[in-house]
């Protein structure tokens, strides 16, 4: 599970993301990107799932509540193209 947590603005990132999903279900096909979070791209990310055909494998608007009750662990990203700060918790990963 890849977990992106943010707004959905261009200096985020979460456009860059959704578009090397293929890439990265072609080689792990059970991969879920689950997205968190709200903005200003979220129609722009809901065509591009659309439209590359990743709909089973990218959640967006995701319930942190339900990521909790179906995995053990997450890969979390932060593909922020500006500064940022960034704070997680270190979660398992089986």
């Amino acid at each position: 599970m890849i977990l992106f947590v943010g707004r959905l603005t261009p200096a985020k990132g979460i456009v860059n993301l959704v578009k090397a999903m293929p890439t990265v279900i072609s080689r792990y096909p059970e991969v879920k990107l689950a997205i968190l979070g709200r903005g200003e791209l979220e129609k722009t990310i809901l065509d591009l799932i659309s439209r590359l055909g990743i709909a089973d494998n990218v959640k967006p608007n995701c319930r942190i509540s339900s990521l909790y009750q179906k995995r053990r662990g997450y890969y979390i990203m932060a593909p922020a193209t500006s500064r940022s700060f960034l704070l997680f918790t270190s979660l398992p990963v089986s």
